[in-house]
């Protein structure tokens, strides 16, 4: 028995589903009562009892070649939409505005999927069941902490260098702004800021410092925008210029395929 089950696992059919198109089917041996058919991207598999025909699965196969198509068609759909899924998780980081890249690797098991740092300080690991749409919100919370600790130490300079005291900083992520005043004086900046060089990050710090002696665009304001900022025009047109290249998982408008 072992050796006939052995040698039918070297058989394998082929299935015409039209339009010229040929399905693979491998042959694997059962020990139940009745033929089995499943069908992946890979193709498909029928599961062959020990005491039914080759030609009774051949037969099996014919028969249900429509199901077989319709179901290689979807598996095949599945599995590139499950590729471009796993393609939006990002393999490197790169921060221009603290001047280093980080590594994302991903290591997949059946645990909860969670995100560690390495201890050489530039490399993340995706750790467990990889869930694109997880991965990302996962990524963005440790953009949160990162920019919130970095973009600190910037206002904090930023403030110092210009004599306009801020309150607190929030990190967030607004959808049509890099920063923000509160009437409290608590500037927010957006966590995307990471992704922007030195100079243009110091742009945004410096705008919205200068807020707090000047609530409004006034004319007092960008005078004093560019006594801190001479280059603050030509910043602008940049800052839009790379808005457009701000990864779609980083502002969080990756969305499940069909909603």
């Amino acid at each position: 028995m072992n050796a006939n089950f052995a040698a039918r696992e070297q058989e394998e059919l082929a299935v015409d589903i039209g339009d010229g198109q040929t399905i693979r089917c491998r042959i694997r041996p059962s020990r139940g009562k009745n033929i089995r058919l499943s069908v992946s991207e890979h193709g498909a598999l029928i599961s062959l009892p020990p005491l039914r025909r080759l030609s009774e699965a051949r037969d099996f196969l014919i028969k249900n070649r429509k199901w077989v198509s319709e179901r290689h068609r979807h598996a095949l759909e599945r599995h590139r939409q499950r590729q471009i899924d796993l393609q939006s998780i990002p393999r490197r980081l790169n921060l221009l505005a603290v001047g280093e890249q980080w590594t994302v690797n991903r290591l997949m098991s059946e645990d909860r999927l969670r995100l560690e740092t390495q201890a050489d300080g530039k490399t993340l690991i995706l750790r467990g069941g990889i869930a694109p749409l997880a991965a990302h919100s996962l990524l963005r919370r440790w953009m949160n902490r990162y920019a919130r600790v970095h973009l600190s130490r910037r206002l904090v300079q930023l403030a110092a260098d210009t004599g306009l005291k801020p309150g607190r900083l929030l990190v967030a992520n607004q959808k049509t702004r890099h920063g923000s005043r509160s009437s409290k004086g608590s500037i927010s900046l957006n966590r995307q800021l990471l992704f922007y060089p030195p100079a243009l990050v110091d742009s945004v710090i410096i705008h919205e410092l200068c807020h707090i002696p000047h609530r409004n665009h006034s004319r007092q304001f960008w005078s004093l925008a560019a006594a801190y900022d001479p280059d603050h025009k030509k910043h602008n047109r940049q800052i839009r210029e790379r808005e457009k290249n701000i990864p779609a998982w980083a502002q969080g408008a990756l969305r499940p395929a069909g909603v």
